[in-house]
């Protein structure tokens, strides 16, 4: 009997054994994996503040190309301007030469 219970003595020690030395291994995974979350975090706030960064970029960059668009058509609508009042000036002048014809 006394051999039986050195027998499950020993045997319930190397259960320890192992139940302790798998906890340590568990206790290290566990480190990693609240280094990693870590870094997750960290990551996720860099994210965002990419992520608010590229929409103000693209605010700024909508602001630029509307601007670029206004200088591309103000050229045209300068000749426009010209065109209609050098019409204008020979119209009226034509109409003033016919009137001032009339009244003599």
């Amino acid at each position: 009997m006394e051999g039986r219970c050195k027998e499950l003595q020993l045997s319930h020690e190397q259960r320890i054994s192992l139940v302790e030395a798998s906890a340590r291994s568990a206790h290290h995974r566990i480190d990693e994996v609240q280094k990693n979350q870590e870094i997750l975090m960290e990551m996720n706030k860099n994210i965002a503040v990419i992520a608010e960064k590229h929409t103000e970029l693209n605010k700024k960059l909508s602001k630029v190309v509307e601007d670029v668009e206004e200088l591309k058509e103000k050229p045209g609508r300068y000749w426009e301007q010209l065109t209609s009042t050098i019409i204008t000036v020979l119209v009226s002048g034509f109409m003033g030469a016919m009137i001032n014809a009339y009244l003599k």
